[in-house]
């Protein structure tokens, strides 16, 4: 969710096949059926490589009838691999303990959604994107769910601004 914005629902419905790894995309179905295609950041595919080879090598001799593991989830239940976990909070405690967080988010509110936000923000503050790249990669219907990131936009403007001006001969 850190890295590409998705929607918790998104995040927990993620099956292998749609995970591209030699392309670092994954796509996702989100909301009102749309489907977007993101791009994933190098770190982000050694983890899902790693992942998926401790996975799938051994899915594949339960799904050796049909050879697809394109079903299998990125996030499985405990009790079959093509059906989603439901409980994200187990995972989120284990996830930020493994990150050494657990003394900075004791007490406070943060969520799995605010991830989509850090990144939406990161997208604009250290990856040099814009609202229009931001909108895209969340997924938004409009530029107007993405303009609440629009503050962040302006201190990253006078950055461009002053590499542009950097090559003016004055």
């Amino acid at each position: 969710m850190l890295a590409t914005g998705a929607r918790k629902q998104e995040a927990l419905g993620l099956r292998w096949g749609q995970v591209n790894l030699k392309r670092h995309t994954i796509t996702y179905h989100g909301k009102g059926k749309k489907v977007r295609t993101v791009p994933l950041p190098q770190g982000m595919v050694d983890i899902l490589q790693q992942v998926y080879d401790e996975r799938c090598k051994p899915a594949t001799m339960m799904h050796e009838i049909n050879g697809d593991l394109s079903d299998i989830c990125v996030f499985p239940s405990d009790n079959d691999p093509c059906v989603p976990t439901q409980n994200i909070h187990s995972a989120w405690k284990k996830a930020i303990t493994r990150a050494g967080l657990t003394d900075v988010v004791e007490g406070t509110s943060l969520r799995p959604h605010d991830l989509r936000h850090v990144m939406a923000s990161n997208t604009i503050v250290k990856g040099s994107g814009d609202i229009q790249t931001v909108a895209v990669l969340l997924g938004h219907a409009d530029l107007r769910m993405a303009s609440r990131y629009a503050h962040l936009q302006s201190s990253h403007l006078t950055n461009v601004v002053e590499k542009m001006g950097q090559n003016i001969p004055l």
